[in-house]
């Protein structure tokens, strides 16, 4: 959809939904293209194509692309505002990760409560039926009148798996060379070898 509006080697279509944006008084003026180099902007592309979906329904309509019909589809519009939330919050752990003043301890930390909240505390809402956690997706269903329930096993499934991978790459427990590092209830633990220090 994005290569559709935004391809460069159609420019004309990008100055094209420019212009609808422009009449239609949008906050944006352009869709986000994704790059390979930074996973960052998966995140900003949903979001932004969340954020301007009724500008790209109409352009896409104009131009009599199939794809259109994906921005009238209530289940597919919900499933863009979850992953529009969820690539949030994504992206909001990346950036804790980066910085000068950062240890490897802050960044267990982080990880860890990242993990908590996905396991627990959004996993146990979503079942309970509560969305507060992804705003995007809140209103959606609020101003289209849906049910949580129409999206809670899809949400519940796609947490499972975002966890999983999570795991992959951030197991409970990191041993290296010296110390093992242990994601607890609250603070990381450290383990060096022959002894407890913290």
């Amino acid at each position: 959809m994005v290569n559709y509006v935004q391809i460069k080697s159609r420019p004309l279509n990008t100055r094209l939904f420019a212009s609808l944006c422009n009449e239609l008084g949008s906050e944006h003026q352009g869709l986000l293209f994704p790059t390979e180099v930074r996973w960052l902007s998966q995140g900003n592309v949903l979001s932004r194509l969340y954020e301007l979906r009724d500008e790209v329904r109409l352009f896409l309509m104009e131009h009599g692309s199939q794809l259109a019909d994906h921005l009238t589809d209530p289940d597919w519009l919900t499933r863009l505002a979850y992953l529009s939330c969820i690539f949030d919050r994504l992206n909001g752990l990346n950036l804790s990760l980066q910085g000068e003043n950062t240890s490897i301890m802050s960044l267990n930390d982080n990880i860890c409560a990242f993990k908590r909240k996905v396991e627990s505390r959004w996993t146990a809402q979503i079942e309970m039926g509560r969305i507060d956690m992804v705003p995007e997706l809140e209103e959606f269903i609020e101003e289209n009148d849906r049910s949580v329930n129409s999206v809670k096993k899809y949400i519940t499934t796609h947490l499972q798996a975002l966890l999983e991978h999570v795991n992959k790459y951030f197991p409970e427990e990191i041993r290296l060379d010296k110390i093992t590092i242990h994601c607890n209830d609250r603070k990381s633990s450290v383990i060096r070898h022959g002894g407890r220090t913290g």
